[in-house]
């Protein structure tokens, strides 16, 4: 439910997010409590002063991504995407998890999977930055991952790496 309001109420009005989000859950049969701190949670989100750039203008959600990088196909779908002038903005909303105490700690498998997009996307748009982002919806916590912590799990770099690379998730 949080992943599905995360796609559809940035595109509300400021004023109208949190009585949108309360009234579908409270449709999907959820009781008071969990309503509340499930509409806290995107809320926590989309005003998140960090992840402006994601939920503004240029933000789409869940996008396609398809390419080659280092001889391996990379398939996935972004939660959440902005390519503006400057820089590309990727974020992947983990839901129903907690965050790691460090970013240092984010799990391999959700490494691999933003390296994947970032060194495709790198490929696209190389004189722009890339910002990968992970969002844990659980508590609103946000961790940007680092180049240096990302590239090690670069597609055709990670001996782990099969010929064939799925990120979906």
């Amino acid at each position: 439910l949080v992943h599905a309001l995360l796609q559809t109420v940035p595109e509300l009005p400021d004023a109208e997010r949190g009585g949108r989000a309360a009234l579908f859950l409270s449709r999907a049969g959820l009781g008071a409590d969990e309503v509340a701190a499930l509409t806290w949670q995107i809320l926590a989100v989309l005003e998140h002063p960090s992840l402006a750039p994601l939920f503004g203008p240029g933000g789409r959600p869940e996008q396609q991504v398809v390419g080659i990088v280092g001889g391996r196909v990379i398939v996935g779908q972004v939660d959440r995407m902005a390519v503006l002038p400057e820089a590309i903005w990727l974020c992947d909303y983990k839901t129903n998890r907690l965050p790691p105490d460090t970013v240092a700690r984010t799990p391999v498998a959700y490494l691999r999977q933003m390296a994947a997009y970032r060194a495709l996307l790198k490929n696209l748009y190389p004189d722009r930055a890339i910002h990968c982002t992970l969002v844990w919806t659980e508590t609103g916590a946000v961790s940007f991952l680092p180049e240096s912590l990302l590239e090690p799990y670069a597609p055709g770099l990670d001996p782990a790496d099969g010929m064939i690379m799925s990120v979906v998730e």
